[in-house]
């Protein structure tokens, strides 16, 4: 990920994010600072090492930002997909029903729902 990606980063959070031994990487927040391996399962510390190690990101800052882009990425998606559930919904409690006959009708009837979700995401300027 290229380094002018960094400035998604919260910006209380970029003075504090400092580089030191991998597993005492700090996480500013306005008045506090933490130790990773005082705030993040084990799991996820290793996670965080291996990823660091692969030469994926050039740094633990980098990783971060992107650990955090894809979550609100992902956020964003879930939300289209909840309101675009929830408008079909409206559709049938509307009674304009759409008969599913079986569970593979449920799932292709999700399924589309999904995929126009997806056509608007590509659409939509990032």
């Amino acid at each position: 990920m290229a380094a002018a990606a960094s400035h998604h980063l919260p910006a209380s959070l970029r003075p504090n994010l400092t580089r030191g031994r991998r597993s005492d990487t700090l996480i500013g927040g306005a008045s506090e600072d933490f130790r990773m391996s005082e705030i993040l399962p084990a799991e996820v510390q290793q996670f965080f090492q291996e990823e660091l190690a692969s030469g994926r990101y050039p740094s633990e800052r980098e990783l971060v930002v992107d650990a955090v882009r894809t979550l609100r990425e992902a956020r964003v998606r879930e939300d289209r997909l909840r309101a675009e559930i929830q408008a079909r919904l409206a559709t049938l409690d509307s009674g304009k029903a759409i008969p599913l006959a079986d569970d593979d009708a449920l799932k292709q009837f999700l399924d589309e729902i999904e995929q126009e979700v997806d056509r608007e995401e590509s659409a939509s300027p990032r």
